[in-house]
């Protein structure tokens, strides 16, 4: 699961406004019974207006994330897409070290790789309010 904090608050999907800088945080989806910790080489953060890129997608390969670059081009119902690719997850034993994500695998992998984002990652949508 991926969280966003703004100003040390977590964002919902509902909606907040827009920030120069976030936190990105990933963590165990709150109905699994084992809590894990996870850490990924990058995410990717892409504004969107009416589901279209409105900048070029920002890879953050650190958990504080700039967005500095969008304030002035973000608007009121766009939506920030925060987007983590299972093949870019490790997770995190208690004694720190780190295993690769074991991800769902397809039945017969398909060129081009016609799957949703929900299949090949997690991810989340923030709304932007005013």
């Amino acid at each position: 699961m991926v969280s966003v904090l703004r100003n040390g608050e977590t964002v919902t999907a509902a909606g907040a406004a827009m920030a120069s800088a976030v936190r990105l945080q990933l963590s165990s989806d709150p109905a699994c019974s084992e809590k894990a910790n996870y850490r990924c080489k990058y995410a990717e953060l892409t504004l969107l207006r009416a589901g279209r890129p409105v900048l070029p997608t920002i890879r953050a390969y650190k958990p504080d994330v700039d967005l500095s670059a969008w304030v002035r081009a973000a608007m009121p119902g766009d939506k920030i897409y925060v987007f983590v690719p299972y093949t870019n997850l490790t997770v995190v034993a208690p004694d720190g070290t780190q295993l690769p994500y074991a991800q769902p695998e397809p039945a017969k992998p398909k060129y081009p790789d016609m799957r949703t984002d929900e299949a090949k990652g997690v991810g989340f949508s923030w709304q932007l309010t005013k």
